[in-house]
């Protein structure tokens, strides 16, 4: 069955533990503990909250970029692709790029997908795309105007980041399915 992978944004200390006994996040599997932390996922989704905050008080604009993102979200489902949800401001604390993959803490990913309606992302989170694209790492942004740093056009380094052969413009109808083959091509890979 599918889990849902969360951050728990408690301090150990704070659920009744101090901060040294704090354990990794642990799920059962088909009988035997894995750490949640360490395993790999292919493929994170962002969260588009910056974009959200941008767009306070403008409740159209709000059910637009809501309602895309929890569509894209139910067809990822749907097409039973494994995914995870990302934070910028936990990428920003605990990302880095590794070979051609994006690691959030443990994390491992091979692609990130930016939804649809996103306009701006975090001067950090720039850095860290910028770095997963010139390491070979995959962009797939459904985003049309994705043009902002930090809420701002001016210095941006959208234009810089989006050039490079590794950022791929996809329709959000179309992701599940692309990424559907990409997993089912490593579960393949890795059983046979």
């Amino acid at each position: 069955g599918r889990g849902l992978r969360l951050v728990c944004p408690l301090p150990p200390h704070r659920l009744g533990r101090r901060r040294e006994d704090a354990e990794p996040l642990t799920f059962r599997l088909r009988g035997e503990t894995r750490h949640a932390l360490a395993e790999r996922q292919r493929f994170l989704v962002l969260e588009p909250t910056g974009t959200a905050w941008m767009y306070q008080g403008n409740e159209a604009k709000l059910k637009e970029l809501g309602e895309s993102f929890f569509k894209l979200l139910m067809s990822l489902e749907s097409a039973q692709v494994e995914y995870d949800l990302g934070c910028e401001n936990v990428m920003a604390n605990h990302g880095s790029v590794t070979g051609t993959q994006l690691k959030v803490g443990r994390r491992a990913y091979d692609v990130v997908v930016i939804p649809p309606f996103t306009e701006t992302l975090d001067a950090k989170t720039w850095e860290l795309l910028h770095l997963y694209l010139l390491a070979g790492g995959e962009v797939l942004s459904c985003a049309e105007a994705l043009e902002r740093c930090d809420g701002r056009v001016e210095a941006s380094p959208a234009r810089m980041v989006v050039s490079n052969e590794h950022w791929r413009k996809a329709d959000a109808a179309g992701v599940p399915a692309r990424l559907m083959r990409q997993q089912l091509q490593t579960a393949v890979t890795t059983v046979g």
